[in-house]
């Protein structure tokens, strides 16, 4: 009975120190109260953006995507103009600015910058051209520097051209010639 009792005595220690122990473990993992508070907006100089870089905010819980492009993307940009499935674009101030998540479909899933490189599908199709954009891994659609759906094949990043929109962009509004308020 005492062995018991002992038994179960221990069980109940050992269980109750593991439970004291993850408090300040499980505590740890939770998020700093700086980051806690959501960024409602931002102001974004546009002139003291580098050309051809793409930068990356979460604003309102959604990513957003600032490009101030380079005389290369705005290049790809005119060369893509007859193989988008929408040919309207919209710059602020020559800056492009969308929420970083595709409109395929199956859903909004997260995009990626792609830079201009040789599109793998050279092996398949010799005409095959990627000059650049954001890609969606999950949906696998692939979007020019202006945020237009490429509906042809050979200038997509993987070769799925599945009808898509263009990506949205945020609320965007100008405080002064250079700087753009993003909600």
């Amino acid at each position: 009975m005492k062995k018991i009792l002992l038994r179960r005595i221990l069980i109940f220690l050992s269980v109750s120190g593991l439970g004291f122990a993850f408090v300040p473990f499980l505590s740890s993992l939770a998020p700093p109260e700086a980051a806690k508070e959501e960024i409602k907006k931002i102001e974004l100089n546009i002139s003291e953006l580098k050309a051809g870089e793409v930068y990356s905010f979460t604003v309102q819980g959604r990513p957003v995507l600032v490009l101030k492009p380079s005389l290369e993307q705005e290049k790809s940009i005119e060369l893509l103009n007859d193989h988008v499935w929408d040919r309207d674009h919209r710059s602020f101030g020559g800056a492009y600015v969308f929420v970083g998540l595709s409109t395929s479909r199956k859903g909004p899933c997260l995009l990626e910058h792609k830079p201009a490189q040789e599109s793998w599908l050279k092996s398949h199709d010799k005409d095959s051209k990627w000059y650049g954009g954001y890609w969606d891994h999950s949906c696998e659609i692939s979007y020019d520097y202006a945020g237009r759906a490429i509906k042809d094949y050979p200038y997509t990043f993987n070769g799925l051209d599945d009808r898509a929109e263009n990506l949205s962009s945020p609320a965007v509004k100008f405080i002064s010639d250079t700087v753009l308020e993003i909600e």
